[in-house]
């Protein structure tokens, strides 16, 4: 009988952590390193769909979740000046959970604290150099001249992933036309009440720029979500966009929508914290492992606000990846993981589109399929 190999994660975000549980309960050893401090705040929130929420049920962390986000039913649709153009239903019906509204921060500390409670081993300051392997194990180097010695190793490092970098450099990120902006703002009751368990998007059909607002955590201080989406075909220079502070990206936000008179306006000026990106696909995909090494989440299969998948897929992989790994040697674990996940992930991108003019939940069938996914653990088959 083989056996149950030491797994290093590389990434202590969603698909990260949520790995190391699953892995855990299927009784395999692994540690998760992370580049940055302990939880940095490195982004604002996102909606969590059905599916990701179920994930989350199978940890018993749904509860606690349930409560640090809110609820989403409804949406409506506005112009510049504040009229309404369209009101619409979330559909989830068939789905058991609707859509949450949730802060990243909130996401990514339960987690952690449901990992610390199981005893894994999360370790931080750890950037990623370089990764060797050999026929039986594989090395992770880290910038403070440590390495670590596993059997496997999971990238599970985000969109621009150091993992794939070094061991698929024909994979490459391609500019999508898109870039994101995610903000955090202070609730007040006037918000509060008007996105009771429903957002409001403004809509510039001119600049081609959508702007998505929901509550959060009713008990955080920053208890309002907001996730722009514009059309840029030549990017923003990165040290004129991702880092610049949030300060300045305000301006330049309150600058282009100069002519708006809706709310957006003034949550706008009361945001705290900013999130500007550039959106990328990845190119050049042959296969999501090599040897001993696989990649998961956003460092495999790069996502954008239109879809809202991107945190739920992570939850998704952590918990596939983990259950194959209980019931198979790791190459068919591997196999079978890509297999079946890239099969859902590319039907779901190739049917909703990934352009502005796609920003709907009204794709009937593919929607359908990305909530109603589940994944079955049986712990009565997994020792």
């Amino acid at each position: 009988m083989e056996l149950k190999p030491k797994v290093l994660i590389i990434g202590a975000g969603v698909a990260g952590l949520t790995l190391s549980i699953f892995l855990k309960r299927a009784g395999i050893e692994s540690v998760v390193y992370e580049a940055s401090v302990e939880n940095q705040n490195s982004g604002a929130g996102f909606v969590l769909s059905p599916n990701g929420i179920r994930v989350l049920e199978s940890l018993g962390v749904q509860g606690e979740i349930l409560k640090r986000g809110s609820r989403l039913i409804h949406d409506s649709t506005h112009g510049l000046k504040g009229e309404e153009i369209m009101r619409s239903t979330f559909d989830t019906t068939n789905s058991g959970f609707d859509l949450l509204s949730l802060n990243r921060y909130d996401l990514c500390e339960v987690l952690l604290s449901e990992a610390k409670k199981q005893g894994i081993n999360v370790i931080y300051n750890k950037k990623l150099i370089d990764v060797t392997q050999s026929y039986d194990h594989v090395n992770a180097h880290f910038q403070d001249g440590s390495f670590q010695k596993g059997d496997l190793l999971v990238g599970a490092d985000g969109v621009h992933s150091k993992t794939r970098r070094i061991t698929f450099p024909e994979m490459y990120l391609d500019y999508t036309g898109l870039y994101g902006i995610q903000g955090l703002a202070p609730s007040n009751s006037y918000y509060d009440e008007m996105l009771f368990e429903k957002s409001i998007s403004f809509t510039d059909f001119k600049k081609d720029f959508y702007v998505f607002v929901s509550r959060t955590n009713p008990k955080s201080k920053n208890g309002l979500l907001w996730q722009a989406l514009g059309k840029k075909e030549r990017k923003y220079p990165t040290n004129e966009f991702e880092q610049l502070d949030s300060e300045n990206i305000k301006k330049r936000l309150l600058q282009q929508i100069e002519d708006w008179e809706n709310p957006f306006v003034d949550i706008l000026k009361q945001t705290t914290s900013i999130h500007p990106r550039s959106l990328y696909t990845l190119k050049n995909i042959t296969h999501w492992s090599r040897d001993r090494i696989v990649l998961i989440g956003d460092a495999i299969h790069t996502t954008n606000p239109i879809l809202g998948q991107g945190a739920s897929w992570s939850l998704e992989d952590g918990m596939y990846l983990a259950k194959m790994l209980s019931k198979h040697s790791y190459r068919d674990a591997f196999y079978f993981f890509e297999y079946d996940r890239r099969k859902r992930i590319e039907f779901i991108k190739e049917h909703v589109g990934m352009s502005i003019e796609d920003l709907s939940f009204s794709h009937g069938g593919a929607f359908e399929t990305a909530f109603n996914y589940s994944i079955e653990w049986e712990d009565s088959k997994v020792k």
